[in-house]
């Protein structure tokens, strides 16, 4: 059979939205469904074995299953092995309807004494979905109780004053190391189950000692089951805690994340749900849809009248970002949806052909017993046998711009009892770090090292001539080079022609992620074939400045063509990368020196490509 090729250069697809597989937990930086579906039938044959050593949100993992290919996959992150165990789910056990009925009643009793409301349109008692509440400081200069809702931002971190004898009333004072109060509640929102009307109804003295004595009730339901919140610690010295100043909101603990109120009834509601422990497969669902529901309910949740026609949206930046105002969302409401998310996971599962058929060891996969070997940890973890494994098709992380591990600690204050963080080996993650007062601080060069570790494993279990196909894109320049010096460094060899630009999912181009200025937008697709190591006499006689030189005069000559003849970028990029990349090839290869970034950085500076990605 004739190898698969990248067809002219990839042909690339209208990237589709997410199907329902995809949206059943929150989870950073997932890719097009239909993309990593192409990939795996452009390069693979039925029954081969795939390889994703960064499985992340299963994007891989899920389509060469739906395409009757055998799957290796691991992570070092724990919720994404998490997260893809129940992506396959096919049919509910009988016996989590009678519990999931139960839950819903237990909960609904939870939340009814604040979410219960009359609606304003025609008097029926019905359920509010969330409330609008914003945080509340006090002013740095003058001391005095400040609410920070938006008619009185002045720009990014800086409210004025409610003292109007303060000179912060005008020029405003910055709000981050501000001693915090309780939030304010100034609004409650729904839609009436009986007219259909959006409403929203302002706080008064009424509905603000409803919320009081509902929050003192709470507490005491938490004293009569003897229940002791949870207590995790934000770490001082993580990346996404200096940038998000979370310490200096008095964000100390994951808990600070939720209202009173939602961090009572999420407890109640788990030590509920931990009643059906010993009915494993129900309560492992309802386990997973508590989870799930954990993403809405917490103070990262704000409205847009822009996004969602004007609903709760939760975790709109790839950070732990609390906007001053902010939603308490109904929890019963959030696991409703929770629930509605993964029955329709599971009704588009039932019309799939994959088998979900999890192999205990790479033995049990190989003889196509079981379809999927994967596992928490690092490639080498999975000790694979040398040459057994078809094609590489993965996603790896993308330097600064996603820190997954201190992202997705969020979910283990609740789930610590699921999964276990404490052997994770946070030093092998390959990411870089923003701050650069962090101890032990991860740099590009620390993001080249651990990408070749994983790289040279890659290169170890894949067939002779085998090729690695990824998807990768980013405007620091450090790490693409960090990208390709790794993977070069490791022994493939870059396919000729084989780039190609691949647009993201349209709806992604209205989150706070990517409307941000110089964001690529979509991803680049490579295509690597296994060599074996390349010998010092094959690249004897290279003229290493004379490289330098050829590279420098491209992308000179890129950037005036991009700025003449208002080429499209990422034509201009593709035809650049197609005719550097293999010049950066021969250049790790015949170098000695171990600086190679450093040296082509200096190639490959602002003077060149940044004008691309502005």
């Amino acid at each position: 059979m004739n190898k698969p090729i990248l067809k002219s250069e990839f042909t690339a697809v209208k990237a589709r939205s997410h199907t329902p597989p995809y949206k059943i937990h929150r989870y950073f930086a997932r890719r097009p469904w239909n993309l990593f579906q192409g990939l795996v039938d452009n390069f693979s044959k039925p029954h081969d074995i795939v390889l994703d050593p960064f499985c992340g949100g299963g994007v891989t993992v899920y389509e060469a299953l739906n395409s009757n290919r055998r799957v290796v996959a691991c992570d070092l992150n724990p919720l994404s092995i998490y997260i893809i165990r129940n992506m396959f789910h096919r049919l509910l056990p009988s016996g989590v309807y009678q519990a999931i009925a139960e839950v819903d009643q237990y909960l609904k009793e939870l939340v009814t004494d604040s979410f219960l409301v009359s609606c304003p349109n025609c008097g029926e008692t019905t359920m509010a979905v969330w409330y609008e509440l914003a945080q509340a400081v006090e002013c740095v200069i003058c001391a005095a109780p400040t609410v920070l809702t938006n008619d009185r931002k002045i720009r990014n971190g800086y409210y004025k004053c409610a003292n109007q004898n303060c000179v912060a009333s005008n020029k405003g004072f910055m709000v981050a190391r501000a001693k915090r109060r309780d939030p304010v509640y100034f609004s409650i929102h729904g839609k009436c189950h009986r007219c259909k009307t959006r409403f929203h109804i302002k706080m008064d003295n009424e509905l603000q000692e409803k919320n009081r004595r509902h929050v003192d009730w709470l507490r005491k339901q938490m004293k009569d089951v003897h229940a002791n919140l949870p207590d995790e610690k934000i770490p001082i010295n993580w990346d996404r805690q200096h940038e998000d100043l979370l310490f200096e909101k008095g964000i100390v603990n994951f808990q600070d994340l939720f209202t009173k109120k939602n961090l009572y009834i999420n407890y109640l509601l788990l030590h509920k749900i931990k009643s059906y422990q010993d009915v494993k497969e129900t309560y492992d669902i309802l386990r997973f849809i508590f989870s799930d529901s954990l993403r809405e309910t917490n103070i990262m949740t704000f409205t847009n009248e822009k996004w969602q026609n004007g609903t709760p949206n939760s975790w709109a930046k790839h950070a732990y970002w609390t906007p001053s105002e902010f939603c308490e969302v109904n929890i019963y409401e959030a696991f409703k949806k929770s629930l509605k998310s993964l029955t329709d996971c599971i009704n588009f599962n039932s019309k799939q052909k994959f088998r979900f058929n999890a192999a205990k060891s790479f033995a049990e996969l190989s003889t196509g017993q079981k379809t999927i070997y994967f596992r928490t940890g690092t490639l080498e973890d999975l000790n694979l046998p040398p040459g057994t494994i078809d094609v590489i098709i993965t996603d790896p992380p993308y330097g600064s711009n996603v820190q997954y591990l201190e992202l997705s600690h969020f979910w283990y204050m609740w789930n610590k009892d699921l999964y276990d963080v404490s052997k994770l080996e946070n030093d092998k993650e390959a990411v870089v770090n923003r701050k650069t007062n962090l101890t032990n601080r991860k740099t590009y060069k620390t993001y080249e090292d651990n990408l070749f570790f994983v790289f040279h494993e890659c290169h170890r279990v894949l067939k002779k001539d085998g090729q690695m196909v990824m998807t990768f894109n980013n405007k620091d320049i450090r790490a693409w080079l960090a990208l390709l010096i790794s993977v070069f460094k490791s022994g493939f060899h870059f396919d000729q022609g084989g780039i190609a630009f691949q647009d993201g999912i349209t709806n992604y181009r209205h989150t706070a992620h990517t409307k941000a200025k110089g964001s690529p937008y979509g991803d680049f697709v490579y295509k690597f074939i296994r060599q074996d190591t390349v010998s010092s006499g094959d690249v004897n006689g290279i003229d290493r400045n004379a490289l330098i030189k050829h590279m420098e005069s491209r992308l000179e000559n890129a950037i005036q063509e991009y700025r003449k003849n208002n080429t499209d970028r990422n034509v201009v990029l593709v035809a650049l990368f197609n005719e550097i990349v293999p010049e950066i090839e021969l250049f790790v290869k015949c170098s000695e020196s171990k600086n190679y970034s450093n040296e082509l950085y200096e190639t490959f500076n602002k003077r060149f490509l940044e004008p691309l990605y502005a």
